[in-house]
């Protein structure tokens, strides 16, 4: 375990209690480590179980003391530290297995052969084995039960089913009992985030069943069943009542934002989140009157997706159809993001293409900065748009953003489309030509080190 790492950990820990304080409880446990123990895979894509920091969780608490260890683990969901040991040790009957072979650690604990798949955090791992046998023999055999069940050699495949593996399977039921517990707290899981702006960015309809299930889904976990009235709250009027379902609302809709969106290729904060949901829903309300916030934000989000994302691209793919390059391996990188952007425009995803604007960087950086902004998967509008339209140079930050809130802001997107043409063509060595320059069989290209290179002296 790294020394940040181990100070991270230990600043969590100590934060919540688990460790200097008797009380803790399990909830409390499970709390901490349902953040800590999981990483996103990519920003707005389920959570992965890390196993290792679950190593680095052993080794911090036998750190601060054997009982500690052994009473955090033995509060943990079984499945989730049975999950977590076994990635590091496999579990065996004695006698199974010849022992004692020089090319594996293991050792015997409480009746069972403990066998070493890495030697990462083996002694922190046998030491709390030894100590879970000796004073917490319940919880030891339990643990050792579902080792062992994992330990046992793959299946042969006879290909009349699909099935999970048991770890895989024992991972996904791990997920599936963390994403209830956060529920509980307020969380959305990123599956229903990503189909929740899914729907909502599809043409209006007369049955809306599928959005209204994910939001009862969510107020439901919460324990309020969507009344308009919190646990434990009492509203004196009506525009207390009022005020409080719209904040509740905007909750949900942040949090939709924060687990199943993107901002230039990251997560959002929950301060972004909020006030890009509030944009969204003031851009929806300009439309017509809305029920609720989740309607607002529903018309809002069809709009950012017509008015900026298919619109920009759009236009963007228009204006690559006309631009050529005397440089072959630009032109090739030219051809390249026209054909990502057509692809992804026809599944209604153009974000998707925005890791090919790179070649947009080497001709003009400001032009590529607004570009990323606006292809954004929640597009926002970059403070390089403004260095653009006022065409004043003066320093700025590629990533800077501020969210669209009013129909007014489309007006500078409608600016930068008119003038994406002549931004290009002015830049180094491109040219207007009748057809783009397509990639030829057997050309060489340049490592990426090297184009990377040359990009940033070009612009």
């Amino acid at each position: 375990m790294s020394k940040r790492d181990g100070r991270r950990l230990a600043r969590l820990l100590d934060t919540q209690a688990l460790v200097h304080v008797s009380s803790a409880t399990p909830q409390d446990v499970a709390a901490v480590l349902d953040h800590y123990l999981w990483r996103p895979a990519a920003a707005g894509r389920n959570d992965r179980f890390d196993g290792q920091r679950f190593a680095s969780l052993i080794e911090l608490l036998m750190a601060e003391g054997e009982d500690v260890a052994a009473r955090v683990v033995a509060d943990l969901d079984p499945n989730l530290a049975i999950a977590g040991l076994s990635g590091f040790v496999r579990v065996f009957d004695p006698g199974v297995l010849p022992s004692g072979s020089a090319a594996h650690l293991e050792c015997e604990v409480g009746g069972y052969l403990v066998r070493a798949r890495t030697a990462q955090a083996w002694d922190a791992i046998v030491g709390l084995l030894v100590t879970l046998a000796d004073d917490r023999p319940e919880s030891f055999h339990v643990l050792m039960r579902g080792c062992r069940r994992l330990s046992n050699s793959t299946p042969e495949s006879d290909g009349l089913d699909e099935l999970m593996l048991a770890p895989q399977q024992l991972t996904h039921d791990v997920s599936i009992a963390r994403e209830q517990r956060r529920a509980q707290q307020g969380y959305l899981a990123a599956g229903d985030a990503r189909a929740f702006l899914q729907l909502a960015g599809q043409p209006p309809s007369t049955d809306s069943s599928s959005i209204d299930a994910i939001v009862a889904s969510y107020f439901r976990a919460l324990g309020d069943a969507g009344s308009q009235n919190g646990k434990g709250l009492v509203l004196r009027n009506a525009d207390e009542a009022a005020d409080f379902a719209r904040n509740r609302e905007l909750a949900f809709l942040s949090n939709v934002l924060v687990a199943g969106c993107s901002v230039y290729s990251r997560a959002f904060t929950a301060q972004e989140a909020w006030t890009a949901a509030s944009g969204i829903c003031n851009l929806g309300l300009e439309v017509g009157p809305a029920p609720d916030r989740v309607r607002a934000f529903e018309a809002g989000w069809r709009r950012l997706h017509q008015d900026v994302s298919l619109f920009v691209t759009d236009r963007l793919i228009a204006t690559l159809g006309g631009l050529g390059s005397t440089d072959a391996e630009i032109a090739r990188d030219l051809y390249r993001l026209r054909r990502e952007l057509e692809r992804n425009r026809d599944a209604g995803t153009p974000w998707r293409a925005r890791e090919a604007l790179d070649v947009i960087a080497i001709l003009d950086l400001p032009t590529w900065a607004c570009l990323a902004g606006l292809l954004n998967e929640c597009p926002v509008l970059p403070d390089a748009l403004a260095v653009i339209l006022d065409g004043r140079a003066h320093s700025m930050s590629a990533t800077a953003f501020t969210n669209f809130t009013t129909g007014s802001d489309f007006r500078q997107v409608h600016e930068f489309a008119d003038r994406l043409g002549g931004l290009l063509a002015d830049c180094g060595p491109t040219s207007q030509a009748p057809r783009p320059v397509a990639p030829t069989a057997g050309t060489p290209r340049a490592p990426a080190s090297r184009r990377r290179s040359s990009s940033a002296r070009k612009a």
